[in-house]
Parts: structure tokens; sequence; C-alpha cells
């Protein structure tokens, strides 16, 4: 394409139906390769499944839960097959679960903003945790 890879950046997500520490190393691995040798942002997309969004089997197909998928994450990063991880849709209350559970705490908290939809709470909450 005549476009470095130095001078793009690539975020991309793991759907919570694929939440487990195998599962969820496999597709941080897959995006790496197929973006040659790294990804810069993983995000978990949501933090937990609902039959709405995983469909109504995920309760049986489902390898485990956002904290197996983190410390995937986790060990990815360390390895530098990511460069920063994070979550996407998620309130104050799980990003306060999260930065306890974490060894490394997101570098990253995705949210819709806009001047009606502002998410004070979640900004003090990142904040308090110098996200």
């Amino acid at each position: 394409s005549g476009v470095s890879r130095d001078d793009v950046t690539v975020v991309t997500k793991l759907h919570p139906k694929n939440h487990g520490a195998t599962t969820a190393r496999r597709l941080i691995d897959e995006s790496a390769q197929r973006f040659g040798g790294y990804v810069d942002v993983f995000l978990q997309h949501y933090l937990a499944c609902w039959d709405g969004l995983c469909g109504k089997n995920w309760r049986n197909t489902v390898e485990g839960d956002w904290r197996d998928s983190w410390r995937a994450m986790e060990a990815a990063y360390d390895e530098g097959l990511v460069k920063a991880i994070g979550v996407s849709n998620v309130g104050p209350r799980e990003v306060d679960e999260l930065v306890k559970f974490a060894r490394i705490k997101p570098h990253v908290v995705q949210a819709w903003m806009d001047p009606f939809h502002a998410s004070v709470e979640l900004r003090k909450t990142c904040e308090k945790h110098n996200i």
C-alpha cells in the first residue's frame, strides 16, 4: 500500500464471546501477525456477555471471563505483541474492579462521549487511577 506500519495506529478489540486465556491469546497472536508483528492498542470490547450481544448459547461456548483475557493481554504486553491494553464500554465500577485486579492497569478506557454524554463519573474514575 506504500504506507509504513510505523505511520499507522492499529486498535483492535476482543469480543466478550471470545473471553478466556487461550482464546484471547490466540486472537492477540493472530492480530499481531496480521498487522506487522504487533498491535498498538488491544481492548476488551465489553467485560461481560449477555444474550443480545453474544447469542443465547454464550454460556456454553465462552471459555472464561474478562479476568482470564486480561491476564493474556498483560502477557502479550510484556512480550511486545501489544503496545497498550485497555477496555471499551465500561463504567466507573468496572474500571475500579479492573484496576484492583490488574498487574498492568489499563492504558486506555474507550468510551462514547459527546456534549450530551460527558461520562463525568467515568472520567473522574480514570483520573483517580491516572488512566
